[in-house]
């Protein structure tokens, strides 16, 4: 093997090993700063059923992430919590029924206990009990 060849093979080797090097780095820290990322911003979604209404607001029970438990393979142990929700004026809120079909509320008249609601927090659901909702979509 000529002394040419054996730079070029040794050049090769050199860019093929720093390439592996950047992309196991770049792979590794970057999905470590999008999970510090999503963790500092924390959960602000949540699911449930209604159990009361009073007034604006509404008494829940969620399933949600025990923030206790590490992640494994089958993701976060979930827990029932108790919630208040409280809506405003400004809060959007979605009835959408069986046939596919979203409808504006105005009011909580038509929600009864027993049905089903995905929310919108403008808060981290895993640090309060009392949360001002954005969003609201209630299934029948």
């Amino acid at each position: 093997m000529t002394k040419n060849k054996k730079i070029l093979i040794s050049i090769a080797i050199l860019l093929v090993l720093t390439a592996s090097v950047y992309f196991v780095y770049g792979i590794f820290f970057n999905s470590s700063k999008q999970y510090a990322e999503i963790e500092q911003q924390g959960l602000n979604n949540i699911s449930g059923a209604v159990k009361a209404i009073e007034g604006n607001n509404l008494r829940v029970l969620a399933q949600v992430p025990d923030e206790y438990t590490p992640y494994t393979k089958g993701g976060y142990e979930y827990v029932n919590k108790n919630y208040v929700l409280k809506t405003s004026p400004s809060t959007q809120m979605l009835l959408f029924i069986k046939d596919n079909n979203f409808n504006q509320l105005f009011d909580l008249s038509s929600i009864k206990p027993g049905d089903n609601f995905t929310a919108v927090s403008k808060e981290n659901i895993m640090n309060k009990n009392e949360l001002e909702i954005v969003e609201i979509i209630f299934y029948k």
